[in-house]
């Protein structure tokens, strides 16, 4: 079986289409609905579903237990570049708990649409992965520069480009976020409860945004680009 966790962002895509033209048998695309997505979101996963389906893909939608601003209004606090406890919570449990359920064997490979660019050390391939739960853990694309990631999922979703929106804002696309796709009201209401505005993500000067990516803890389950 073949676990490909994604996103739905550009990087996500591309990797739905290079397993559709590796011709991989039994893909299952798991994906996590936060409860935090861009109000335009919703149609980007519905477009996404139906093109996987359409290429012989389980589909796996996984529900936490308590949503992002749930979470938020509980712990009395935003993520921060520091404590990303978002990506955890939200993605990472459900995530590890559903393929403990599904495959107890641990025999399932996970694929995750990293790059050299996000990661330049990482290999291509980890044959016990402990983040999840010693299955083979597969980054097909980790030698593809940006140019090549464009061109796979360019070539199956031609509009749907940009970031993931999954979560509006983001820690690591705040301002685009927060500007153009969050839902305000939502967002206001639970700054003014709890009288805090939602964090910026700031690298370091010599940073970067890949190097702050790669440092956090949302790196592990594909959040944030």
């Amino acid at each position: 079986m073949h676990v490909l966790v994604g996103n739905f962002s550009k990087y996500t895509l591309a990797l739905m289409v290079y397993a559709k033209q590796q011709a991989l048998q039994d893909v299952a695309v798991v994906s996590v609905d936060t409860g935090w997505a861009a109000t335009c979101w919703q149609q980007r996963v519905d477009f996404a579903k139906a093109w996987g389906q359409q290429n012989g893909f389980e589909w796996i939608r996984l529900h936490p237990a308590q949503d992002f601003a749930s979470l938020i209004l509980d712990r009395k606090d935003f993520p921060s570049a520091r404590f990303q406890w978002c990506a955890s919570l939200l993605k990472g449990m459900v995530i590890l708990d559903w393929l403990d359920k599904v495959d107890p064997s641990a025999a399932a490979t996970v694929m995750l649409p990293k790059t050299i660019l996000l990661e330049p050390t990482l290999p291509e391939h980890i044959d016990e992965s402990e983040v999840f739960g010693g299955r083979a853990l597969w980054h097909p694309l980790i030698q593809h520069a940006e140019a090549d990631i464009d061109f796979l999922a360019q070539s199956e979703f031609p509009i749907w480009q940009g970031p993931s929106l999954e979560c509006a804002p983001c820690l690591h696309h705040s301002d685009v976020t927060r500007q153009q796709y969050a839902d305000s009201s939502t967002l206001a209401s639970i700054e003014l409860k709890l009288k805090k505005t939602f964090p910026k993500f700031i690298p370091t000067e010599d940073d970067g945004l890949f190097s702050g990516y790669q440092r956090g803890c949302g790196n592990l389950f594909g959040c944030g680009l």
